[in-house]
């Protein structure tokens, strides 16, 4: 591994604080013992393995997203806990309503939203945009959906359901200490729509 030492270094596989695999050592000293290079030596997070989670944003503990923002914005909210530290590494959201699959409308709301659907992180108290969809063609494009057009009478009037997924190249870390979260604000009317959820996709180091 080429960290020194008297001896062979014994490697160790781990994931660092960007989420990418990578190798530490045991380093072996001038009098045989075997010692864990630190994490400030080896740029190294942990290194068991990571734990997996799904879970939404929510707001007053409800994960539904069909409600009215216009007047007043409604904010949906995920964060970790005080000395815990996630790393968010994909977003995947759920629309049904009647017809997803036009292309100005959200959903089947018409016009298309006026303020849009804001999504942020918000880290080291600093607010970033991931999104701001205000109709389907946003949503096709941020969550990489292809938009079919339906040609069949009977199924254009069922309920459609549109579910993608919206992944990092780079995770984001949110440190609860921080306080940070993704969160996500409904600032306009979308009692219309049958049904709107998002969730994280995310690991926490154990």
């Amino acid at each position: 591994m080429g960290f020194g030492g008297d001896g062979d270094d014994v490697k160790i596989k781990g994931v660092d604080a960007t989420g990418e695999s990578r190798e530490i050592a045991a380093e072996q000293d001038a009098a045989g013992k075997w010692r864990l290079l630190t994490k400030a030596e080896s740029n190294i997070a942990v290194v068991e393995k990571p734990h997996h989670f799904v879970d939404y944003l929510k707001n007053a503990g409800s994960k539904s997203m069909k409600v009215d923002g216009s007047v007043t914005p409604v904010v949906f909210s995920i964060g970790p806990a005080s000395g815990i530290t996630w790393y968010v590494y994909e977003l995947q959201i759920l629309i049904s309503d009647l017809k997803v699959d036009s292309r100005t409308r959200f959903g089947d709301i018409s016009p298309s939203l006026t303020n849009g659907l804001l999504c942020e992180s918000k880290v080291n108290a600093t607010s970033r945009t991931i999104f701001n969809l205000q109709d389907n063609i946003d949503t096709a494009i941020a969550f990489e959906y292809e938009i079919s057009t339906k040609t069949d009478a009977a199924l254009a009037n069922e309920d459609a359901l549109f579910v993608g997924n919206l992944r990092f190249n780079n995770v984001i870390a949110l440190n609860g200490t921080d306080g940070d979260l993704i969160q996500t604000t409904v600032r306009d009317n979308l009692t219309g729509l049958d049904a709107l959820r998002i969730t994280i996709k995310a690991y926490l180091l154990t």
